[in-house]
């Protein structure tokens, strides 16, 4: 399944997190409903997912604070993403198996 492909991981992962930067700024605005939605259908039937989750699981008073975890689990997210592709690259660059040469070593 893993076949050492870092740079399309990162991608998928980086973009996965990315993706709770956008969740999170809606979740923030489920009580004041001040962004505007593209919806299909009557516009008059379309209802906030996040108004709706939060009402029914009694946190929406909490709102911005659950978004502002999930903003900092996503910059979290892909500020690691992007450190652990470094790391790979640059660990790629200089292997370090039992078979690598070593500055001063006889082969």
């Amino acid at each position: 399944m893993f076949h050492r492909q870092a740079t399309g991981t990162a991608f998928c992962s980086f973009f996965f997190f990315e993706n709770f930067l956008n969740v999170a700024t809606y979740m923030a605005d489920s009580r004041h409903m001040e962004l505007q939605y593209i919806t299909v259908g009557d516009p008059d039937f379309a209802e906030h997912d996040w108004l709706t989750m939060f009402s029914q699981m009694g946190v929406l008073e909490y709102d911005s604070r659950i978004a502002a975890v999930v903003r900092a689990i996503g910059w979290l997210g892909v500020i690691t993403v992007a450190v652990w592709l470094w790391w790979k690259t640059k660990a790629s660059a200089h292997p370090q198996g039992p078979h690598a040469l070593r500055p001063y070593s006889r082969v």
